[in-house]
C-alpha cells in the first residue's frame, strides 16, 4: 500500500520558499513544470467567461501570473490574489503594483458572500494534506459562496497513472468532484481534454 507524504501548511510554505530561492520568479518555484503548461491551465479557467473590468479573487495566486495572463489576453481585471507563501505575495506586489495581494488563504481572508465576480484556483489543492478531500470540498464551497458570477478551478486527475503513482500529489476522482458541484449549482462544465493528468471545473451562479 502506498504511503502518502502528508504535509502541513508550514511544510508546504518551506518547500516553496526553498524553490523560490533556487528558481526565483519562475513556474518551477510554484512546482509547475513550465509556462506553457501553466498557461494551458489558465486558458481553461478563463472559459468561465470573465470579462474586462470584472473582479477576480485568485486563490493560491503564486506570483499573480493569472493576472498577467488575463491582461495579455485583453482581459484586465480588478484582481485580488492571495497565497500562503509571503515571498510570493511580496514578489507579485513588486511585479504588479496595481493588483491587490496579500498573504492569506480563503478562510483567513474570509471574503463576504457574493462579493467578487469570479473566484479562481489553479494548482493550490495538489498537496497531500490530512483530510485533503474534505479541505478541497470546503474550499470550493467557500469559493462559490464568495462569487457573484462563478468559479473556476483545476485538480489533478486520479485516472492518470503518473499522478496517481506520486505519493506527494493529491489526486481527485472527477465524478466525485462533480457530485460536490451538483449540490451547489446545476450550472457547471467539466473540461478534461487538455492534459492527461488534469481537469478543470467551471461553475456558475446563474
Amino acid at each position: 500500500m502506498q504511503a502518502f507524504l502528508v504535509m502541513s501548511q508550514e511544510q508546504i510554505i518551506k518547500r516553496h520558499q526553498g524553490a523560490f530561492k533556487q528558481f526565483g520568479h519562475h513556474p518551477n518555484a510554484l512546482l509547475w513544470s513550465g509556462v506553457k503548461i501553466q498557461y494551458l491551465r489558465f486558458e481553461q479557467l478563463a472559459k468561465i467567461g470573465i470579462q474586462a473590468g470584472d473582479s477576480l479573487l485568485d486563490v493560491g495566486c503564486g506570483f499573480a501570473d493569472l493576472y498577467f495572463y488575463l491582461k495579455q489576453q485583453g482581459v484586465p481585471t480588478h484582481y485580488q490574489g492571495i497565497d500562503i507563501v509571503e515571498e510570493f505575495s511580496a514578489k507579485a506586489s513588486a511585479l504588479y503594483p496595481t493588483a491587490k495581494l496579500s498573504t492569506n488563504d480563503i478562510f483567513s481572508l474570509n471574503p463576504a458572500k457574493n462579493s467578487i465576480d469570479y473566484v479562481m484556483l489553479s494548482g493550490a489543492l495538489n498537496y497531500v494534506l490530512n483530510d485533503a478531500e474534505n479541505n478541497a470540498k470546503k474550499t470550493i464551497e467557500k469559493m462559490f459562496a464568495t462569487c457573484r458570477k462563478g468559479i473556476a478551478f483545476n485538480l489533478l486527475d486520479s485516472d492518470d497513472q503518473w499522478s496517481n503513482s506520486r505519493n506527494d500529489l493529491q489526486t481527485y476522482h472527477k465524478q466525485e468532484v462533480v457530485s460536490w458541484i451538483e449540490k451547489i449549482t446545476p450550472n457547471y462544465q467539466l473540461i478534461d481534454n487538455y492534459l492527461d493528468n488534469d481537469f478543470t471545473l467551471l461553475a456558475w451562479k446563474k
